[in-house]
């Protein structure tokens, strides 16, 4: 009898952990002030699927290739086996995987996975996240965060990039901004943590925002993977929703530039230290030096598709041209890639209001 109850016992204590984990611990409940300041950009949007596979991606790196598309994402499980073991022991591991989309945004190649991410930092380190992919110069380059080693510091993050292919990853390489120390506290950043880096293309050499607020101004040697600081623009409070961060590679809107940055919103939470929302805004800056920013979203951008889960997380990543509309790629919650069409006319008049 004793037994019984001893099981039962562990069934309902085991049962109310995992309940809690699932659910409560991630619930973030948005105030009626935010949802009320949502600017709308419809709701026609696809989630991206891996049929057949057991893949949970997340914040993808997308851009055209053939008549489809080249995504890299972030990928927290790559297997059923892999969710098993992660589940069991808890690890929170990532992995940057890639595929091939269709025109239909379907998935139309098995997706592969970069091992080694790090050459300098031991496999049991390695936990690379959130790729942006551009192409450039008629090749195509992936720039992710990932562990290192920082010395006086121990294991951060810095940013990485690698080549990529159609079917496999080029060999990673470390970026290092020199100046990093003096915007560690200017931009509100741990100077061992380096992520969220916006790129962008001018003249014939990939650029990137490094921060926003203030606005700072980067320039690669892709062969040394130096990155060197050419602008620094004093730049206002961007909007009353948070510092903004890095968000999808910029494109050309005229004779502009545009990205979508996200930030981080309090909001209320049923049992998780963790209570924030990230939300999503637009700006454009000049193209060209000193490349300032003209005009933005002054209210956070919404859709229909949105904050329909749990943890209320929007993360834009990527941003294609697609003639009359743009093609925006986010992960949602933690969980899923979804792209949504947006009506440049739409995200014009946004702007201007």
């Amino acid at each position: 009898m004793w037994f019984k109850r001893l099981l039962l016992a562990s069934v309902v204590v085991l049962s109310l952990y995992y309940s809690y984990n699932a659910f409560v611990k991630r619930t973030r409940i948005l105030t009626k002030e935010l949802q009320a300041s949502f600017v709308d950009l419809g709701d026609d949007a696809k989630k991206i699927r891996f049929p057949g596979r057991f893949v949970k991606a997340l914040n993808p790196g997308v851009v055209k290739f053939g008549d489809g598309y080249l995504m890299v994402f972030r990928a927290k499980y790559v297997s059923f086996f892999d969710f098993i073991i992660k589940n069991i022991t808890g690890r929170c591991k990532n992995a940057i995987g890639l595929c091939r989309l269709n025109s239909d945004l379907e998935v139309v190649s098995e997706p592969i996975f970069l091992n080694g991410s790090a050459p300098a930092v031991s496999v049991s380190k390695q936990n690379p996240t959130d790729p942006r992919l551009i192409e450039f110069q008629g090749r195509f380059y992936a720039f992710y965060n990932e562990v290192a080693f920082v010395d006086g510091v121990g294991y951060g993050r810095k940013m990485y990039m690698c080549e990529v292919f159609p079917d496999h990853f080029g060999v990673p390489q470390i970026l290092n901004f020199p100046d990093t120390d003096a915007f560690a506290v200017k931009g509100n950043k741990l100077q061992h943590v380096e992520k969220n880096w916006t790129p962008f293309i001018y003249q014939g050499d990939i650029y990137f925002i490094y921060l926003i607020e203030p606005q700072v101004i980067l320039k690669l040697d892709i062969d040394s993977g130096i990155c060197r600081l050419v602008q620094e623009n004093p730049t206002e409070k961007i909007w009353d929703f948070g510092i903004a961060r890095g968000g999808t590679p910029c494109v050309q809107d005229g004779e502009d530039y545009l990205t979508f940055f996200h930030s981080i919103y309090p909001v209320t939470c049923l049992g998780h230290s963790h209570n924030n929302a990230y939300i999503m805004g637009a700006c454009w800056f000049s193209g060209q030096p000193p490349f300032e920013i003209i005009k933005k979203t002054q209210k956070p951008l919404s859709s229909p598709t949105f904050y329909t889960g749990l943890k209320k997380i929007i993360f834009p990543s990527a941003l294609i041209d697609e003639g009359d509309h743009f093609l925006l790629f986010y992960g949602r919650d933690d969980s899923g890639v979804w792209a949504l069409k947006i009506s440049k006319d739409k995200i014009r008049a946004i702007a201007n209001d």
